[in-house]
């Protein structure tokens, strides 16, 4: 068995990396092999190098960071060579990593923001395998040289059942109140000035579960103080199925995700999803997923006034081969045996 390395800004996370991340390492320990969590930020069970974390403007400690690597059979670099939001972090990693076997793994690209574009092509070296999250990120990076495989997310598709009903009485939610769902952080790229249009649109609460970030937060209080529909924040200590069994509709009209988790959550929950035009989803959709427009309002009140239960259960038949997290310790496996472990 393998000791394997997992580094990233940081682990640990509500963040669509560090919730990924962890299934990997799940999945890793389950096939036997010794994992360790490297970043700069993270809990007890991450080793901290400084400078490693997002916004950390020190120096990186070359040393710790060698330290943490040594004696590293391979090493699984979780988004810090596709989105250098913190370069020196981005360069010493890659740095260290000349020459040795890793699995680099592609959750963004630089392109997806104005301030990372330098950084494209992401660097490469004949020791790396790369690995995309969905078709359009392999797709990108093939066009600039770089061979990749796609590995798909993957998720319980499984998760505890509870009723709307259910789920509304312990949540104290009325039942006939409408209620849209938005599980993502507070931040510009997840449209939250369009999600509450919708939510005002047809009267419905309004619940976000995630906290804002990337200095989003003044602009959120301005959102909230001035809607016209009732504002739920945060989640209870819950899973978050609860928060879906709960809704009539889950919200993700993104402009740019790398994957959008919330999108086989709400298959697996087999709730209905207004979802955005980015990249994956498009490519979902091409491949028969059926998902509401966020430019459509008449679409919504279609399917509030009479829901499709077919198409959501289509959705759940195609989403199970692909993203079955019960699948993902094999397809680990496959991955591992091309680096001769």
């Amino acid at each position: 068995m393998a000791t394997c390395a997992l580094i990233s800004f940081r682990l640990g996370g509500v963040d669509g990396v560090s919730i990924e991340a962890a299934k990997w390492a799940d999945s890793l320990e389950a096939l036997g092999h010794r994992v360790w969590l490297i970043a700069g930020r993270g809990g007890e069970n991450v080793n901290i190098v400084n400078g490693l974390d997002l916004y950390d403007n020190n120096e990186v400690d070359e040393t710790a960071l060698g330290k943490a690597l040594d004696g590293i059979d391979v090493v699984i670099v979780e988004n810090m060579l596709s989105l250098p939001i913190n370069a020196r972090a981005s360069r010493a990693v890659a740095r260290h990593l000349q020459g040795r076997r890793a699995i680099i793994r592609h959750h963004d690209l630089a392109t997806d923001r104005a301030d990372t574009k330098w950084w494209w092509p992401p660097p490469n070296d004949d020791a790396w395998q790369h690995v995309a999250i969905a078709p359009p990120v392999a797709t990108a990076l093939h066009d600039v040289g770089i061979s990749s495989s796609v590995l798909w997310n993957h998720f319980d598709l499984a998760p505890p059942h509870m009723t709307r009903e259910g789920a509304r009485r312990y949540l104290d939610i009325a039942q006939d109140d409408l209620l849209f769902l938005q599980p993502t952080r507070a931040i510009p790229r997840k449209n939250i000035d369009q999600s509450l249009q919708i939510a005002e649109s047809f009267g419905a609460t309004y619940w976000l579960t995630g906290p804002a970030e990337d200095n989003y937060q003044t602009h959120l209080d301005e959102l909230i103080a001035h809607s016209r529909v009732p504002v739920r924040r945060g989640i209870d200590p819950d899973p978050i199925a609860t928060a879906y069994a709960a809704c009539d509709l889950v919200l993700l009209p993104s402009t740019r995700e790398g994957f959008g988790n919330p999108i086989v959550e709400s298959i697996a929950q087999r709730r209905p999803l207004v979802l955005g035009h980015f990249p994956v989803a498009q490519c979902l959709r091409e491949m028969g997923f059926h998902f509401l427009d966020p430019d459509d309002t008449g679409q919504i009140a279609a399917w509030l006034k009479e829901p499709k239960s077919q198409a959501l259960e289509a959705n759940y038949a195609l989403a199970r081969p692909l993203f079955d997290i019960t699948n993902l310790p094999t397809r680990l496996a496959e991955l591992l045996s091309t680096l001769d472990l």
